[in-house]
């Protein structure tokens, strides 16, 4: 039994070992790794591509991207040198973005980036280009494509050098440059430029060539402008002045700032702005520019102080300078008083003389108001009605026969009057008398009425009174228009300018422009002895039936020949040519 028992024993010990050994063994043959972690390890990658591996890269900023293509489960990169804190490199899932700085040294400069995956290494080489030298004047303003202009007057210029070379130095590279000091400081970065006064018409140039230590050269080209003899003022615009731009204008050819007026309109006395610039010639030594504070042009004027008077006259340098650049001499030109215009009639050009002082002579450019539209005007000139022209200063025709041949003939109507009582309170004698012509005219260009002022007695304290045969004789007669616009164009509320149209038609017809006088802009016949002023009313809306009307007022003057005891109501010498004229206050219904 018990034989029997050890047997059966031993049989069972030995089947449950076999079995665990069955059991066990295919879990460990199956699972079984290299490090005995259990785990699996990744596949070794098989490939690791780059799509750049040179960078060349020039001194400015830039950004590149290399694409990086593996088979790797995953990558990384190393930048050497590591303290390269000019680069900045960030990776992406498949790609490196490489930022680089931009370089401010002088000496280029290098880098590696390796890429790795695994067993596999890939690298891409950079390289930065080393900054030029980079000059700024007066420390602020780049020198463009190295060049540097220096005032004919004689002048000096500070000038910024950029570099981390210390070991930089400056040289002519051309012999004939005693006209110009050097003074360098290679441990502040500056060059300083002295240049003596160019006595010459013609730019004088010097070159001068700037090293580094590594032999990095560069050249600075530095002009001084030779004397301008003649030009022009400043017209860079018609209706603004930057006094910044001005300055920089002049300056840049030549001329130097001696003299700045700030205006003032806060008194009972307004003061214009007022610069003065010194200039390098003999003939034209200073130009002032004269501005009131919110005039709607660029300047009132621009002058230029002349010691010989024939340079603007017929044949003189500086007026064949004018008309080199386009400027024709305008009507009313004399030769005692020339008178020239610009080719876009912006600037009239004309002589200023102080009476009394020998050699103080101006030739000044003044500013006009463009006409923005062409306008229309009168077929033929505008002498009125037949027989309207022919009764001013006419002894045959006074207002008796004025008064007949107006409502009887014309069949006007007397809608305005005044008699001289003011002078002489007995006195029937007419001054005034205005005459509304019929509404249905045979010619539509006509006139719309009639304005007579007569002479008359002024009393034995008058010593200008008219002789005795020119008294109720007609001194003005005036041409009235509605339709404005073929006469005047309106400048603002109370200003107006004669069209070019009609001041070309006047001038067709033997009128010379003379200027601006009283609120009346001047044009004179010196064929007939007639003078014209054109006049805008604004004053007399009821009367005339039109908020804005133009006059043509027509008198007789004397020329020199000319002795019949009547005096022109104007003086040549008080009339002025400003840049627009401003509207009479007729106001004769007042």
């Amino acid at each position: 039994m018990w034989g029997t028992s050890r047997i059966t024993m031993k049989k069972n010990i030995l089947t449950l070992l076999l079995g665990l050994v069955v059991t066990v063994l295919p879990a460990v043959t199956g699972g079984c790794t290299p490090d005995g972690t259990g785990s699996k390890i990744p596949s070794e990658p098989s490939s690791l591509e780059l799509s750049k591996t040179e960078l060349v890269i020039g001194k400015e900023a830039a950004l590149e991207t290399v694409n990086v293509t593996t088979d790797a489960d995953a990558w990384s990169f190393l930048v050497t040198p590591g303290e390269a804190d000019w680069i900045d490199v960030k990776q992406t899932e498949r790609t490196l973005e490489i930022g680089v700085k931009a370089n401010e040294s002088a000496t280029s400069r290098h880098s590696v980036i390796t890429v790795i995956a695994g067993g596999l290494v890939r690298k891409v080489t950079l390289e930065q280009s080393a900054s030029d030298l980079v000059f700024f004047f007066d420390g602020q303003t780049d020198i463009p494509e190295d060049q540097l202009i220096l005032s004919a007057l004689g002048d000096e210029k500070l000038i910024s050098v950029r570099t981390n070379d210390k070991g930089w130095h400056i040289q002519p590279v051309d012999s004939e440059t005693s006209w110009l000091t050097v003074h360098t400081d290679t441990e502040a970065g500056v060059i300083l430029l002295e240049a003596e006064r160019n006595p010459e018409v013609e730019a004088r140039v010097a070159t001068l060539s700037i090293s580094l230590s590594n032999g990095t050269t560069q050249q600075l080209t530095v002009t001084q402008a030779g004397q301008l003899r003649y030009f022009l003022p400043y017209q860079e615009n018609h209706n603004v002045l930057n006094y910044k731009d001005l300055i920089i204008f002049e300056k840049e050819r030549g001329n130097a700032l001696t003299y700045f007026q700030r205006g003032d309109d806060s008194g009972w006395w307004t003061t214009p702005d007022i610069l003065t610039f010194a200039t390098s010639s003999d003939v034209l030594p200073r130009v002032t520019y004269s501005r009131e504070i919110d005039f709607s042009l660029v300047y009132n004027y621009a002058e230029f102080p002349i010691a010989d008077k024939s340079e603007i006259q017929e044949g003189g340098g500086f007026r064949k300078f004018l008309e080199s650049q386009g400027y024709v001499q305008r009507s009313g030109s004399t030769s005692a008083s020339p008178q020239l215009e610009s080719p876009d009639g912006f600037l009239f050009v004309d002589v200023k003389e102080n009476e009394g002082s020998a050699g103080n002579v101006r030739v000044r450019f003044t500013p006009q108001i463009l006409q923005g539209k062409d306008m229309p005007t009168f077929k033929r000139f505008p002498y009125g009605v037949s027989g309207f022209y022919n009764h001013i200063h006419n002894v045959s025709w006074k207002y008796p026969q004025i008064e007949e041949w107006e409502v009887n003939t014309l069949k006007s109507t007397s809608v305005f009057s005044m008699t001289n009582e003011q002078y002489l309170p007995a006195s029937s004698e007419m001054l005034l008398k205005v005459y509304k012509l019929p509404a249905e005219k045979s010619n539509p260009e006509d006139e719309d009425f009639h304005w007579y002022q007569f002479y008359f007695t002024q009393g034995a304290n008058k010593t200008d009174a008219p002789s005795p045969e020119y008294v109720q004789a007609v001194h003005y007669s005036r041409l009235v228009f509605k339709d404005y616009e073929k006469v005047i164009f309106l400048i603002g509320d109370n200003q107006f300018k004669v069209t070019r149209e009609f001041k070309k038609l006047a001038e067709a017809d033997g009128f010379i422009y003379k200027g601006i006088y009283q609120g009346a802009i001047v044009f004179d016949k010196p064929k007939d002895e007639i003078r014209l002023s054109v006049q805008m009313d604004k004053a007399d809306a009821e009367l005339f039936g039109a908020p804005v009307v133009a006059i043509l007022s027509y008198e007789h003057y004397e020329s020199p020949q000319t002795t019949t005891g009547i005096k022109a109501t104007m003086s040549d010498s008080r009339i002025s040519d400003p840049v627009a004229c401003s509207a009479v206050s007729v106001a004769i219904t007042k």
